[in-house]
């Protein structure tokens, strides 16, 4: 069919074992031939997409993009340079011998400088160049060599529900439902569709296609995933971004996830280098495209031995740094050579104007102090005019940032949300000198908490941002026993709040008190907007056991059910909607298990407006009557 993509096959191995002859020859055994065992001898080498004026090169030696097209890796050691061009034009496929090159199809010779029109089914043999003097040997085994392909038609299977019924008829007049009538109605059902059916609907008409292509922009991330440098030396893989363009021609997601491999240089790696400069060509194209403008959520990662590979990703960033809202750094510095320290790693081109969420994943090994100070502070330089900033990475990464940072005066001046793994004395410092309010407060582990002199600090930290919060998040790992309280305020914007504890942790949390409220939390005095409230518990001791038991003194800080001098009090809150209970699990499959807070607690009467499957379930035990056995007739 004209227009069609088509595909390419190689042969899993070229001569059948049993008897050891050609698999092509007219005169084999019979014991298995490329049609009678096609999906067992055959395997899929590259597809070719079809685009108008496209060509493709095949050789063994990448010059440019520009001059070759789409090149495909053909591995012949003898003959480098370009074997042959497929181009498509008119809707159809031409093969042109590359200079001298020898191209066979259905073993006629091509003439020089001479396209021909492919059909499905041919066998191409790229041969390479032949010496005059002995020309084509009549017995040569061209199925043998490298560079013998099947050309066919690439027929992609369409994807089909779970549960659909196959053998339902499509019945067209059944469906009383017009999509251009009502867009409205039309985006509506597309936005509960999930992504794989969203992909399909896609395929339905102009208008659907349209609705959903908008839907799948804000749900769908683009990756291209080359951090493995496998991924890009089969054709398969150096054809991507190809295929992706051709495919998703009208999709431009904003979101994209890359990994880049490290590039060696080609006196290094003569293969490695060679596929080095090809993903650097293919990438700044792909870039180049409308879509590039479309991006403006980055995750950009990959190991980084040399300064070739960092000026690479930066070479990336500054292409993308004029629509970039959030980016997040996953690289893995580790540099072999000596001389690395030689490389200036500065930023001065990049200016990140819309950026407003940095996640910094970056973890460094082998790198010269010179070296590591020059990317970190060229990075604080970068990031300050961030509103969010989330650290997920190792403590001693996470302090090379920090102390960056902690050179200015008012460091991330419109910083509204910070993220931690682990509190640690240096990240309290930096807290501690933040001047814009926080909307959001991660702190997680609270390690700092270790010195008691940090109490004071943590707790003026939170009394700083207590008016501005909507979500604080904690976790209380510390060990000791009989320490002092932490002391938390009113929050009158807070939505969520998420507190994790130790098992053995001895947690003591009090709140401002009142005159008929002794340091007990009062959720319409202390939280009178809260919205969502998580309880974690971390086990310590073996064996773990998922359960709330010994823990009542903890579950009655946000549970009170009486107050300090032990009266009985009565808790409500009617702004609560989500009850989260967790149980950490780290040997089991499941990492948390949702544990039912102890039964006689009366938590459906504090939350009556909590609704979840165990809550429900609570509320359905406390209305029913207790169950009463029936007197059976005595038998006289």
């Amino acid at each position: 069919m004209e227009g069609e993509d088509a595909m390419l096959l190689e042969q899993n191995c070229r001569y059948y074992p049993s008897c050891r002859k050609s698999m092509w020859d007219s005169s084999s055994c019979g014991c298995a031939t490329a049609e009678s065992d096609t999906e067992t001898e055959w395997r899929q080498h590259s597809i070719l997409p079809y685009i108008e004026n496209q060509k493709y090169t095949f050789g063994s030696m990448y010059t440019s993009r520009e001059e070759q097209g789409e090149f495909i890796f053909v591995q012949t050691k003898k003959n480098p340079g370009n074997l042959a061009e497929i181009t498509c034009s008119s809707g159809n496929y031409w093969i042109t011998p590359g200079g001298k090159r020898v191209v066979l199809i259905n073993d006629d010779q091509l003439k020089k400088n001479c396209r021909t029109k492919l059909n499905y089914g041919d066998k191409i043999a790229l041969l390479g160049k032949v010496r005059p003097r002995r020309g084509l040997h009549p017995t040569i085994k061209h199925e043998s060599l490298n560079g013998f392909f099947l050309f066919k038609e690439c027929r992609r299977a369409m994807e089909r529900q779970e549960g659909e019924e196959p053998s339902m008829p499509d019945d067209e007049e059944k469906v009383t439902f017009t999509p251009g009538q009502n867009y409205l109605v039309l985006s509506h059902i597309f936005s509960y569709l999930p992504f794989k059916t969203l992909k399909i609907a896609r395929l339905v008409c102009s208008q659907w296609d349209e609705e959903a292509t908008r839907i799948l922009k804000k749900k769908s991330t683009v990756v291209l995933d080359f951090d493995c440098r496998h991924n890009y030396q089969h054709p398969m893989g150096s054809m991507r971004l190809l295929r992706y363009v051709k495919e998703m021609k009208n999709l431009h997601p904003n979101s994209l996830y890359l990994r880049l491999p490290p590039f060696p240089p080609a006196h290094r790696n003569l293969e490695g280098g060679k596929l080095a400069v090809k993903l650097v060509d293919d990438l700044n194209w792909f870039l180049q495209l409308d879509r590039s403008r479309h991006i403006t959520r980055l995750n950009l990662g990959g190991p980084i031995f040399s300064g070739f590979d960092y000026k690479i990703h930066l070479a990336i960033l500054k292409k993308l740094q004029a629509t970039l809202c959030e980016l997040e750094l996953a690289w893995y510095f580790d540099f072999w050579d000596e001389s690395s320290d030689d490389f200036a790693f500065l930023t001065e081109d990049l200016h990140l104007n819309k950026l407003e969420v940095f996640i910094f994943s970056i973890h460094a090994d082998r790198v010269p102090a010179k070296v590591l100070l020059a990317i970190m502070s060229s990075w604080a330089t970068a990031i300050q005019g961030i509103k969010t900033l989330k650290l997920n990475c190792h403590s001693n990464d996470e302090r090379n940032l920090i102390n960056c940072l902690l050179k200015y005066d008012k460091p991330l001046p419109k910083l509204e949300a910070f993220i931690g793994q682990s509190t640690r004395q240096i990240v309290l410092d930096l807290l501690l000198k933040l001047t814009n309010p926080l909307k959001t407060l991660k702190l997680n582990r609270l390690v700092c908490l270790e010195r008691r002199e940090n109490f004071a600090s943590l707790e003026n930290l939170i009394q700083k941002h207590a008016r501005t919060l909507e979500e604080f998040e904690f976790i209380y790992d510390v060990d000791q026993q009989n320490l002092e309280a932490l002391h938390l305020p009113i929050f009158p914007r807070l939505r969520t709040l998420s507190v994790g504890w130790w098992k053995l942790s001895d947690l003591k949390i009090c709140f401002p008190s009142a005159h008929d409220n002794d340091d007990v939390l009062d959720y319409e005095r202390h939280l009178p907007r809260l919205d969502a409230l998580s309880l974690s518990m971390f086990p310590s001791i073996h064996p773990i056991t998922a359960s709330w038991a010994d823990q009542r003194s903890k579950l009655e800080i946000f549970f009170p059910t009486r107050d300090r001098n032990g009266e009985p009090i009565e808790t409500r809150c009617v702004t609560l909607r989500k009850l989260d209970s967790r149980v950490s699990l780290p040997f089991a499959r499941r990492a948390w298990s949702q544990i039912e807070f102890p039964a006689d607690l009366p938590i459906s009467d504090m939350f009556p407006n909590v609704w979840n499957d165990w809550m429900t379930r609570r509320r359905t035990e406390e209305s029913s009557p207790p169950s009463t056995k029936e007197s059976l007739p005595v038998a006289i």
